[in-house]
C-alpha cells in the first residue's frame, strides 16, 4: 500500500490496517506522537491497542488506540516519561504486563507503566555509550543491551546493586555490534541463547550464537550473504523462524533456529526479495494470521514510498484450517495494528 501523499509529519505515527480487504484513506488519521524524529515503536502484547513510542526528544509515550482504529488525530498521550536524551529502542516485558525497557543516550530504563515510573535506571558508564538496541530474554528474566560504541551488557534489572551479570567488550565479539537476539526458553529441554548481530572484521553481516552468561565465547557462527549495513532481525518464537536484512538491501532471509542444550541448531532456509530497498521490518501478530490460507508468518517492509506485505505459508493440498500447523503457544493480546 501507498504512503505517497500522506504528508505525516515528522515523529507522527501513521497506522495502515493489516486486512488485504480495507485499503487506507487518502488522508488518514495519525498519531502526533513527537516533535522529533521517531527513534522506535512497540505494541504492547498484553494492552489491545496500547502503542509505546520513543524519539530524538528523550520522551518515552503511551498511546491507547481504539479497537476500530483512529477517526480523528490523536496528540494526547496516556502516559509520558521525560529526561531519557534521544530514545533509540523499546520493548515490552514478554511475561509480565506493565513492563517496558528503553535504551537511549542516557543508557537503560526499565519503566514500570502501571506505577507510572521509571522502575531501574542503568547509566551509560556501564555501556560505554548510548543504548542503541533493547531485546528481553524469552522468560523476561534477562535483558540485553547494545550500545553505540557495540559494548554488550545483559541485564537482569531485579539484581539489586548488579546492574550486569555479563558484559563483553566489542574485541571479544565483533567489529560493530548491532543487536542481541534471544532464543529458546519455552522449557526445560529449550535453553536460553543469545543471537548477536554485527558485522565482522572482515566487513561481513555476521551472527554469533553465544550462552548470554558468558557472551564472550562464540558457540557457533554464521556469515550473511549480504552486503556490509545495520541488520534488521526478527526472531519468531512459535515456528522457530529468524527473518534477517540488512537496512537498504531488497533480499529478505528465513532462517530456521532452534536453541538447544548440546547442538543448538542454525540453517537458512529461504529468500526472497522485497519490492524496494527495505528500510523497516516487522511481523503480523500471530493472533491475526490468515490460518484458513495456512498462513504462519507475515511480514512486513517499509520502504522509501510504500508498506509491503508478503504472506508464509505451508503448502496444503486442501485449503482451510489444518490444526498440526497452528500448535497451542503463550496467547497475547493484540489489535489489529489500525
Amino acid at each position: 500500500m501507498s504512503l505517497q501523499g500522506y504528508g505525516a509529519s515528522k515523529g507522527s505515527v501513521l497506522l495502515l490496517p493489516t486486512s488485504g480487504a480495507s485499503k487506507p484513506s487518502s488522508s488518514p488519521a495519525t498519531i502526533a506522537a513527537h516533535g522529533a524524529e521517531l527513534g522506535d515503536l512497540a505494541w504492547s502484547p498484553f494492552v489491545a491497542g496500547q502503542l509505546a513510542t520513543g524519539a530524538a526528544d528523550g520522551t518515552v509515550k503511551l498511546w491507547s488506540v481504539p479497537s476500530e482504529g483512529l477517526s480523528a488525530n490523536l496528540s494526547t498521550p496516556t502516559l509520558k516519561f521525560d529526561g531519557l536524551d534521544s530514545v533509540h529502542s523499546l520493548a515490552f516485558h514478554p511475561a509480565a504486563s506493565g513492563v517496558l525497557a528503553a535504551g537511549a543516550k542516557t543508557g537503560l530504563s526499565v519503566f514500570d507503566l502501571e506505577a507510572g515510573a521509571r522502575k531501574y535506571a542503568f547509566e551509560t558508564q556501564g555501556f560505554g555509550k548510548d543504548v542503541t538496541s533493547v531485546h528481553w530474554s524469552r522468560t523476561g528474566a534477562l535483558l540485553s543491551a547494545v550500545g553505540k560504541n557495540a559494548s554488550l551488557a545483559v541485564v537482569d534489572p531485579r539484581a539489586a546493586g548488579a546492574d550486569a551479570i555479563a558484559l563483553a567488550t566489542p574485541s571479544t565479539l565483533v567489529k560493530k555490534l548491532q543487536h542481541g537476539l534471544f532464543i529458546g526458553g519455552e522449557g526445560t529441554g529449550s535453553p536460553e541463547h543469545l543471537l548477536l548481530f554485527g558485522v565482522s572484521a572482515a566487513q561481513r553481516p555476521v551472527m554469533l550464537w553465544v550462552d548470554p552468561r558468558n557472551p564472550s565465547a562464540a558457540i557457533k557462527t554464521h556469515d550473511f550473504d549480504f552486503s556490509q549495513g545495520y541488520s534488521l532481525p526478527i526472531y519468531e518464537p512459535d515456528t522457530h523462524t529468524l527473518f534477517y536484512t540488512i537496512r537498504g538491501s531488497e533480499m529478505i532471509a528465513l532462517c530456521d533456529v532452534e536453541s538447544d542444550k548440546n547442538a543448538p541448531s542454525f540453517w537458512p532456509s529461504h529468500t526472497f526479495g522485497a519490492n524496494g530497498a527495505v528500510k523497516g521490518l516487522s511481523l503480523l501478530p500471530k493472533v491475526a494470521v490468515d490460518t484458513n490460507a495456512c498462513e504462519v508468518n507475515r511480514v512486513y517492509t517499509l520502504g522509501a514510498d510504500a508498506v509491503d506485505a508478503y504472506a508464509v505459508t505451508v503448502p496444503r493440498k486442501t485449503a482451510g484450517f489444518h490444526a498440526e500447523l497452528f500448535p497451542e503457544v503463550r496467547l497475547t493480546l493484540f489489535d489489529s495494528l489500525g
